[in-house]
């Protein structure tokens, strides 16, 4: 096999490197993104009359972002944010300048990609925390209410004596209600901001309990019930999609292997890439087979119920 061909193969390869980071975040976002349509729909067959408290509507990308930095429990200041954008303006201009314009382009955005799949996985992790935690917090705010509490004081007491996994995300609109708000209504802001499909599912029942009536003890019962199910059902669909995910896996590092090998065995096929026209040719094709790849894997491991 000549040297350009195996350069072209190398590019080729390494064309598949982003999809595993790509399909991390798409999939975290495949469960959500249908029980959001389904519970968008829901409520625009209850909403009959007054103030809407779910906001719907496609969401923009600054409220996503706003959602995944709450759910990672970050909250930066807007000094922080021009800190981290131009210490990527500095790694691109260093590494431009001691190697070339091209890497130093392509390793800002490495480290950016790195930096956005760390908070994902942060979220990812709190967030599967919070769903295996929330029914019990609703089962104890049940009982509560059974012994003559209110509904504010049975959330008040309920979340005292929960772990912090729930605090840290149920916190926020405790303080809402101690303030005067409403109980649906902080329920419904707290499922708003941190768009998370247990609390939507928590707060549109509780805003339609709220609003004809009834007992909350056993919609509480059936709503933490209903929660344990969904949580066991994502449990069985990722056991499912295993094997999927681990090709997935297995595709992302053999290009990085392939590159490392490369180096190694001959060093010029890899600076060839970075130091003539050809090799940053093979480069944005190596970018369009990547986004190519990213959106098969993200097919392959999508999964509706």
């Amino acid at each position: 096999m000549s040297g350009q061909a195996l350069i072209f193969f190398g590019a080729a390869v390494a064309a598949l490197s982003l999809a595993g980071a790509g399909l991390a975040l798409w999939r975290l976002q495949a469960f959500e993104a249908i029980l959001d349509a389904r519970l968008e729909a829901m409520q625009e067959e209850s909403q009959v009359t007054g103030q809407k408290t779910l906001r719907r509507g496609v969401p923009v990308a600054s409220d996503r972002i706003r959602a995944l930095l709450a759910q990672a429990g970050l909250t930066p200041t807007p000094r922080e944010v021009i800190a981290l954008l131009a210490m990527l303006i500095l790694i691109k201009l260093a590494v431009g300048a001691a190697l070339n314009p091209l890497i130093g382009v392509l390793v800002a955005l490495a480290t950016a990609l790195a930096g956005l799949l760390l908070v994902v996985r942060r979220a990812a992790t709190r967030r599967q925390k919070f769903a295996e935690g929330l029914p019990h917090y609703l089962d104890s705010a049940r009982q509560l209410l059974s012994v003559g509490n209110s509904l504010q004081q049975a959330l008040d007491r309920a979340l005292a004596a929960a772990g912090p996994d729930v605090t840290i995300y149920m916190d926020p609109m405790n303080r809402r209600i101690a303030n005067g708000a409403p109980v649906a209504e902080a329920m419904a802001w707290n499922a708003d901001r941190l768009r998370l499909p247990e609390l939507r599912i928590a707060a549109l029942a509780l805003e339609t309990q709220v609003r004809f009536g009834g007992s909350v003890s056993p919609m509480l019962a059936r709503l933490s019930q209903l929660l344990r199910d969904r949580t066991r059902t994502q449990r069985e669909l990722s056991a499912a999609s295993a094997e999927t995910r681990m090709s997935a896996l297995i595709i992302s590092v053999m290009p990085f292997a392939a590159v490392a090998l490369l180096s190694v065995l001959n060093p010029p096929y890899v600076t060839f890439l970075f130091t003539s026209p050809e090799g940053h040719a093979m480069l944005m094709i190596a970018g369009v087979l990547q986004v190519l790849g990213g959106l098969l894997l993200r097919q392959l491991m999508r999964l509706d119920y």
